[in-house]
């Protein structure tokens, strides 16, 4: 971890919290609650950070870097944190306790994962600070407050079951490829969802096996796929896939290399249940399914670069649109979605911004995706396209997109 970064961040976050310098063995349980709040927020959400030793100025800006002295580092023992933290809190949170030197200075950084079966619910209440059976949530705006509306609730039961379903995944891989190491595992909890088709899973799985074992370990994965929302009642003859491909290509003159080209599609292949593409030398592969399924990937193994990530969403978005409408989808909706797996600490580089810079992800996969139909695709091909790219761009932390995390730092 950058702890320099982290520590002069200097914006509080739903993943990053700032603490003046203090004395864990001085600081009454009221003080101390506040830090289980936050653990329990954190934990429930996307995991964070609580750094201890800079104040804010008197804007309420935590950007007074004083560090801790060493009676108060020393203070911040991992066990003593780790067990009145965890009194509180059911399950036991996954955290550690950092002593980081950053210029000098010393700082404790209580490092806090997110949860990984069940989210973690107050045991037991202290005064105004800690409600018992409380779910508690941090939010976009640096809050650690109770879960209270139902689409908060919702939202923590859907990741349970979503690490319930990632977890049988990687069980599932261990036995198909004898704990062989294949990349792209945060593409699990995708191929499970009912919103898409159990085709995708299975795509899913033979790229990883077929292109995985050329891929270094931690190679950034980028998964693009659409499918019709009327999927389950439909099914294309094959002849009928491969001329609506056809036809996208010769619609979209515009269409990116980056994406299917003629090439690919001339010397794909037929299965029972889709026409399939690859390209080694590439790293990316192609399948579509007689039920409207389109999945590509592509192994990102120049990293994210802006340019590219452009031109692929503008390819993707292109052969969309004019591929469902050539399978008479007009007025269908078509949801599509890109996710790319092993981003934590993954730069985006721009060679556009300030001669070349860098803008970090902090997450450890990536999904945006837009819904529309493909007459709305058609006469808005480049908007959606942006959109997506904006989105992208979002939660790599790129300024001019996400004004408040500016990550970036200078090419070295």
């Amino acid at each position: 971890m950058d702890w320099r970064e982290l520590i002069y961040r200097g914006v509080e976050s739903d993943v990053l919290d700032y603490k003046a310098p203090m004395d864990w063995n001085l600081m009454s349980r009221n003080q101390k609650a506040k830090f289980v709040r936050h653990a329990l927020a954190f934990a429930n959400t996307k995991g964070g950070a609580i750094v201890v030793g800079v104040g804010e100025d008197a804007s309420g800006h935590p950007s007074l870097f004083y560090g801790l002295d060493e009676r108060q580092c020393h203070s911040f023992d991992p066990s003593a944190v780790g067990s009145f933290i965890n009194r509180y809190a059911d399950p036991a949170i996954n955290l550690t306790v950092e002593r980081p030197e950053v210029d000098g200075k010393r700082y404790a950084v209580l490092v806090i994962k997110p949860f990984r079966d069940l989210p973690h619910v107050c045991a037991t209440g202290l005064d105004e600070e800690l409600q018992q059976g409380v779910f508690y949530i941090r939010t976009p705006s640096a809050s650690s407050r109770p879960a209270a509306r139902a689409g908060e609730l919702h939202d923590l039961i859907r990741r349970a079951l979503r690490n319930q379903r990632e977890l049988l995944g990687r069980m599932i891989r261990g036995i198909l490829y004898e704990n062989q190491n294949a990349p792209g595992s945060a593409a699990a909890g995708r191929i499970a969802e009912e919103t898409w088709p159990p085709e995708y899973g299975e795509s899913w799985l033979f790229f990883s096996r077929r292109l995985g074992r050329n891929i270094p370990q931690n190679t950034p994965i980028a998964d693009f796929a659409a499918v019709p929302a009327a999927w389950r009642n439909s099914l294309w003859p094959l002849a009928e896939l491969q001329r609506a491909a056809g036809a996208a290509l010769a619609g979209a003159a515009d269409l990116s290399n980056r994406f299917i080209g003629q090439a690919e599609i001339n010397s794909g292949y037929a299965t029972n249940v889709s026409l399939r593409g690859m390209n080694r030398e590439a790293g990316r592969f192609w399948q579509l399914y007689r039920n409207g399924l389109l999945h590509f990937r592509i192994a990102l193994t120049g990293g994210v670069e802006e340019d590219f990530m452009r031109e692929l969403l503008r390819g993707a978005v292109n052969f969309t649109a004019f591929f469902y409408n050539e399978l008479g989808l007009a007025v269908e909706e078509i949801r599509m979605e890109l996710a790319i797996d092993h981003t934590e600490n993954l730069e985006m580089r721009s060679l556009h911004s300030g001669g070349g810079r860098h803008f970090c992800c902090r997450i450890p996969s990536v999904r945006v995706g837009e819904k529309a139909s493909a007459a709305m695709l058609l006469g808005g091909r480049s908007d959606y396209a942006a959109r997506l790219f904006r989105e992208l761009a979002v939660r790599f932390n790129v300024p001019q997109y996400a004004p408040e995390g500016p990550s970036a730092r200078p090419e070295t």
